[in-house]
């Protein structure tokens, strides 16, 4: 599965606005690119619910980067590759924070469900519709492999104030100003990107990213290109190469584009 190039791409932010529409414009742009020799990985902290109807459309071409790199996922196999899950420890410090932070909602990601610890606004009116999964009343007995944790809350102040929480074997994020995401230490979009790589055998000449939040940091600042919306944080902007506009006036038209052209590796 060799390829000239490899474009991981953020969904959240960067493919779609707050009203989760996909153009078509941009579905298009995306198709053109893949037929350039080029590979699309969609690099996101969704789950395989949330994403599917985004790599159908798209139709990626290489395993996809989920749970903000707990896991790679095929989905024309539709089977997990490679997962790095949470240590079952996890759950002791989930119980504080549901005992300590009544204002913050709670959504634990498993292979096969996404478990929501109490609701706020902020998870009702800007969280993913496919992942807004089952409301627990309190923290059920989970069996399976954790591979994510989010924290939402109405205030970012809030959720800076939950990271003292995670000392040690995680790794916290932030997805946006009100998502933060837990993942095992040694997870990330850039470290399972780089383990993509690898497995799937893409041996890319030039490698490009394009991502809006916290959590993509790292995956830019590697990539040969990095395209950021607009929309991002000053932070995330600092580190592009190119600054695109929001989903809504399809920036990742104009980044699609950008990479279908791309005949030599860069200097």
């Amino acid at each position: 599965m060799s390829s000239k190039t490899v474009f991981f791409v953020d969904i959240d932010g960067t493919l779609v606005g707050a009203d989760f529409f996909l153009n078509e414009e941009v579905i298009q742009a995306a198709k053109e690119y893949q037929k350039s020799m080029g590979r699309l990985a969609l690099c996101t902290g969704r789950s395989v619910y949330g994403t599917k109807h985004i790599a159908d459309k798209l139709g990626v071409s290489a395993p996809a980067i989920l749970y903000n790199g707990a896991v790679i996922y095929d989905f024309c196999q539709e089977k997990i590759l490679w997962k790095r899950p949470l240590d079952r420890g996890i759950m002791e410090i989930i119980r504080r924070i549901y005992k300590e932070r009544p204002e913050v909602c709670i959504e634990i990601f498993t292979e096969e469900r996404i478990y929501r610890i109490r609701t706020n606004w902020m998870v009702e009116n800007r969280g993913v519709p496919e992942e807004r999964g089952i409301l627990y009343p309190e923290i059920p007995q989970i069996k399976e492999d954790i591979l994510k944790i989010t924290l939402i809350a109405d205030h970012s102040a809030e959720l800076k104030e939950c990271r003292g929480y995670f000392n040690g074997g995680f790794s916290f994020e932030f997805s946006g100003r009100h998502f933060a995401e837990i993942v095992r230490e040694g997870c990330g979009k850039h470290i399972a990107a780089k383990e993509l790589i690898k497995y799937a055998k893409l041996n890319p000449e030039v490698i490009f990213a394009a991502g809006n939040g916290q959590n993509d940091m790292e995956l830019l600042s590697q990539s040969d290109y990095a395209f950021v919306p607009v929309t991002a944080e000053e932070k995330v902007r600092q580190i592009a190469d190119y600054l695109i506009d929001s989903p809504k006036e399809c920036g990742m038209k104009k980044a699609f584009e950008t990479a279908a052209a791309c005949r030599a590796v860069p200097e």
